[in-house]
Parts: structure tokens; C-alpha cells; sequence
């Protein structure tokens, strides 16, 4: 394992965004603005900049391309697989509403699923958002630079809980930026908050789970965070739900870790 490279790979990472979201949040009470919403996105890249970078520092040329080809040919992804990409994310919820619901929590409303269905645009348009400003430039780091690296000294599970630790602490600065999905759940609780960044570690496993075994494909990784992220925002989950969710994420990852640790 080339610890320093990962080491390396964070600190600047968090460097980046840290510094450019520190001017978003003091130079701008929202992102209505352009510069505000411009160092927003770019905080955001840092991932995607400094994996590419420490990839060719480490590999050169080559280590680019092949994380390039990982990054868009699906080849590498087993036709099963994309049940479970796009499957596990909607199960945990469906799980997640039904439970609240048996234990007489409450119930989910469907009206604002229904009415972004209704507009076929909207959804397209905001997929596109999802997949390009957040699965593309941090899987380019989280899963193409870091986790190859960390596996070299170690297994995937304890891999990605690493990648999962630092993905989380990654997002702290955006609380505090408003306008933000992250800052709205600052006006929920902190049972919300607290739920959302233990959820990446989940995710993070889960993550790695599915990129180990598809011939570590970058792609399977990026598909699976937008996945996450899109059923997220379609479905639109009351604060009540969240933490069941996450519960029965935790819940299908020790599954899947028993039966590897089985076979």
C-alpha cells in the first residue's frame, strides 16, 4: 500500500474544497450568486483533480488511461450486478417506508415523487446534475485513486471504511453553506445530522463491496453513488424515515460481510 499517496490525496483534497467553500460561505449568505455557486463547484472537484494527479504521479500515463477506461467502459460490470446497483438503494427504502408505517411512525406522502414523474425534463435534467456534479469527480478519487491504493495493504471491507471516515469528513464544511442539502438538515435535528454522516460508512462498504467484485470498476462505484443519490432526491424520504434506512442499510452490509467471511 503507498500510504503516503492516500495520505497525500486527502490532505490536498481537503485543502482545496475546504478553502474555496470557506469563500462561499463568508463572502455569501446562499448560492444565488455566481461566484458563490462557482467556488462551490469547485470545491467539489478536488476529488476528481488531485485523484487524476496522484494517479499519474504514481502510474503515469498508463494509470491514467486505465482509470479513464475504468471510469466509462462498463465491460467490467457483470449483467447481475446492475440489479444490485440500482436495486439495493430502492429496496432499503421501500424496507425503510414499510417499517415506519407497520410500527404506526406515520406514512409517506407520494405527491412530490408523483409530480417530478409528471415532468419527464425535470427528471432527465436533474439525473444529469446528479451523475456529473458529485458521482464523476468523487468517484474519479474515492474508488479510482484511494481504494487501490489501501487495498494493497488490506482487505476491501477495511478499505472502504477508511475511504468511507474521509468521505464523510469531506462534506462537513457544506452544513454550513446555505442552500446546501447538507445545511437543511441542520433545521431538522441533530439526530438527522448525525444519521446522514453515518450513512457513508454503510455506503462506503456497500460501495466498495460492489467495486470489488467487478474487477474493481470505477464506473460500478460511480453508477452506485448515483444511484444513492438520485432515489435520494426522487424519493424524497421524511426525516423520520432516514435513520430506519440507514439502519437497514447497516443491516444488508453485515449480511453481505457474513456471507463473504462464509465463502
Amino acid at each position: 500500500m503507498r500510504a503516503n499517496i492516500v495520505i497525500k490525496f486527502f490532505l490536498f483534497t481537503y485543502i482545496w474544497s475546504f478553502s474555496l467553500w470557506a469563500l462561499t460561505i463568508f463572502t455569501s449568505d446562499s448560492l444565488d450568486g455566481p461566484f458563490s455557486y462557482g467556488t462551490y463547484i469547485l470545491g467539489g472537484l478536488a476529488p476528481m483533480l488531485f485523484g487524476l494527479y496522484f494517479s499519474h504521479k504514481d502510474g503515469g500515463r498508463i494509470r491514467l488511461v486505465n482509470l479513464f477506461n475504468s471510469a466509462i467502459c462498463p465491460k467490467k460490470i457483470k449483467g447481475k450486478w446492475y440489479l444490485v446497483i440500482f436495486g439495493l438503494v430502492p429496496l432499503a427504502t421501500v424496507l425503510a417506508i414499510a417499517l415506519f408505517y407497520i410500527l404506526g411512525w406515520g406514512t409517506y406522502d407520494t405527491g412530490s415523487m408523483a409530480s417530478l414523474l409528471s415532468n419527464p425534463v425535470s427528471v432527465l435534467s436533474m439525473a444529469m446534475f446528479l451523475l456529473l456534479f458529485g458521482p464523476v469527480p468523487e468517484e474519479l478519487g474515492w474508488r479510482g485513486l484511494a481504494m487501490p491504493q489501501l487495498v494493497k495493504g488490506m482487505d476491501w471491507a477495511r478499505a472502504s471504511v477508511i475511504v468511507g471516515i474521509g468521505w464523510a469528513i469531506w462534506h462537513i464544511p457544506l452544513l454550513f453553506i446555505n442552500g446546501t442539502y447538507q445545511n437543511g438538515l441542520l433545521d431538522i435535528s441533530s439526530v438527522i445530522v448525525a444519521d446522514f454522516f453515518l450513512q457513508f460508512i454503510a455506503l462506503s462498504v456497500l460501495t466498495g463491496w460492489i467495486w470489488h467484485n467487478n474487477g474493481q470498476s470505477v464506473l460500478s462505484a460511480i453508477l452506485f453513488h448515483f444511484s444513492t443519490n438520485f432515489y435520494g432526491e426522487l424519493l424524497e424520504l421524511p426525516p423520520g424515515i432516514m435513520p430506519i434506512r440507514t439502519l437497514i442499510e447497516f443491516i444488508i452490509l453485515f449480511i453481505i460481510l457474513l456471507h463473504n467471511k462464509r465463502h
